[in-house]
């Protein structure tokens, strides 16, 4: 079954959606074999892979970027998600961390991906 999100104004079915929690730090064993993990940073991303798009989800979604871009180039505004269940978070979508690519076919559509990270 497609899942269907919200991200800023928008709706989108999803071909799969993973929830992650990102724990950044270090991991060590002891001399006994004891194991110690140090976490210095933990944050939550949300990977996201649409169902092919067709040419106006496709330019919503590059609005979406437009508008979580820093500026002068975007606005650099923090956007809106809200998950299959209701969830609502404020992310951001890192500059590395989407791609799209057109699909072969008469219609124009695209398969996108991307990685949005909790802000608060």
């Amino acid at each position: 079954m497609d899942k269907m999100i919200k991200l800023d104004n928008y709706y989108f079915y999803l071909e799969e959606y993973t929830p992650n929690k990102i724990q950044e730090g270090e991991s060590r064993h002891s001399r006994d074999g004891t194991f110690h993990k140090s976490v210095t940073a933990e944050y939550d991303e949300h990977e996201l892979i649409f169902l092919p798009v067709n040419e106006k989800r496709h330019n919503q979604l590059l609005y979406i970027l437009n508008k979580n871009t820093p500026e002068p180039i975007g606005l650099g505004e923090n956007i809106d998600f809200v998950d299959d269940l209701g969830n609502e978070y404020k992310v951001s979508i890192p500059h590395d961390e989407f791609d799209f690519e057109r699909l072969e076919g008469e219609k124009v559509k695209y398969r996108w991906e991307m990685i949005l990270k909790v802000v608060d």
